[in-house]
């Protein structure tokens, strides 16, 4: 695959001025899901993992904040931040609905790493029975749903549990575009994923990236576990 990309200058690099940490930690919202599901069956497990990366880094920096991607697998967590590697996961800046070839190269994309999201020491509570709680590991979080509940279900519900906290939100508001244009960032731009594609007669499919959102997990993984505890008691719940 080549690409037909023109700029290659990562605009995030040697930051002009630093900007402070704004308090970001509110929690997250209450869960609104729809109705609990009713069919029963056996469970399947997931992962939750978080991932970061040199030119996601940067950013951070620029604009005075950290953030990470949070995604969920069914396979191996180190497989798939593998695969973000290899598909240069947010990778390109541009605005939204730009062609390709206005999009810059963020060098880096190819470097994301798995962070640590180790078990809080303040136990969470759960609404959900002993079966469906969260099981934490050095790097990433385990959980049980039934097999019907599918995944694009499973990352809707992410995405809603953290809407708060979602890194898109974030610079278009107001305090965002502040930060962006301090730091001489394109207050319209945002992290792209070109997509390869799989057949001859396909064109690569270029998205805007969804699943970058604002947190510290080394302080703030009690608030990680409960949203995340939220969620799967919700798609885990039955109607008796």
């Amino acid at each position: 695959m080549t690409r037909k990309i023109l700029k290659n200058t990562n605009p995030f690099t040697n930051p002009a001025e630093k900007v402070r940490l704004a308090d970001l930690s509110e929690l997250v919202p209450a869960v609104d899901l729809g109705s609990p599901n009713t069919t029963r069956g056996a469970s399947r497990t997931l992962y939750l993992y978080a991932a970061g990366a040199p030119h996601l880094a940067n950013f951070c920096k620029r604009i005075g904040i950290n953030a990470f991607k949070l995604g969920i697998t069914a396979s191996s967590p180190e497989k798939r931040v593998a695969g973000l590697c290899a598909i240069q996961y947010a990778g390109l800046w541009g605005a939204v609905g730009a062609r390709i070839e206005e999009m810059m190269v963020l060098e880096g994309a190819d470097k994301w790493i798995q962070i640590p999201l180790r078990k809080p020491a303040i136990p969470i509570e759960s609404a959900g029975s002993e079966g469906h709680r969260i099981r934490h590991f050095d790097r990433h979080i385990e959980f049980d749903v039934p097999p019907y509940v599918d995944d694009d279900l499973v990352n809707q519900a992410l995405n809603s549990v953290f809407a708060n906290r979602c890194l898109k939100r974030f610079i278009g508001s107001d305090n965002g575009q502040i930060r962006l244009r301090n730091a001489k960032i394109d207050a319209r731009g945002w992290f792209h994923t070109l997509y390869p594609s799989t057949q001859s007669n396909q064109k690569d499919r270029l998205s805007a990236v969804q699943e970058l959102f604002v947190f510290d997990a080394r302080s703030e993984m009690a608030m990680i576990s409960t949203a995340v505890q939220a969620m799967v008691d919700h798609l885990t719940r039955s109607v008796t």
